[in-house]
């Protein structure tokens, strides 16, 4: 029997838990933990524009049903896409083109896709990851918390965007270690 994979997603926004539902759908042998700095699950900003591509990938990892029922009207937004030249002082409409958006409150789009994170997937709040070691010897990383408790895993995703400061730090480092138990190139996976 094959020894399931260890994934660690730092970060439980959009990015951490659209990534978490892309891997349920690859493969079943893994084991993942997601790590949220927040005390829950929270967003910030106010809305998701939703280009036709990314529906397409909405619909492979089945979230259409569930998205179609939170899906905004965008008063506005008049149907057609206007490009123009901004390199101009004053910006020349050069084309015009048919849209279909979709749109969504940020926190509803967040609540579908917690609804869709496999069960068996754990989940920790209030997790500030402070730094990461690479041990090839070991074949793990072992991620450190700012509350002084750590933890280990077989691959790192950074999904935490401008607050991974420490992800963004030793990245480069990171990603030169071969993984040879799972066959893997890289142990740290960059998503921002």
């Amino acid at each position: 029997m094959v020894e399931k994979l260890n994934v660690a997603i730092v970060g439980g926004g959009i990015s951490g838990l659209a990534f978490a539902i892309a891997l349920s759908k690859s493969t079943s042998n893994v084991a993942v933990d997601i790590y949220e700095a927040a005390s829950s699950f929270s967003t910030v900003g106010a809305g998701i524009g939703m280009w036709p591509r990314v529906w397409e990938i909405m619909e492979a990892y089945g979230l259409a049903e569930a998205l179609g029922r939170q899906q905004v009207a965008t008063p506005g937004i008049d149907g057609l896409f206007k490009y123009r030249r901004s390199d101009l002082p004053h910006g020349i409409q050069v084309g015009r083109g048919k849209v279909s958006m979709k749109s969504y409150h940020r926190a509803d789009f967040l609540r579908v896709l917690l609804e869709h994170v496999p069960s068996h997937y754990k989940t920790h709040f209030s997790k500030r990851l402070a730094t990461y070691d690479d041990d090839p010897e070991q074949e793990s990383v072992t991620l450190r918390f700012t509350d002084g408790t750590s933890a280990t895993c077989d691959v790192l995703v950074g999904t935490d965007g401008i607050n991974a400061k420490e992800l963004q730090q030793k990245k480069s480092k990171s990603c030169s270690i071969t993984r040879r138990r799972h066959g893997l190139e890289n142990r740290f996976i960059d998503t921002y």
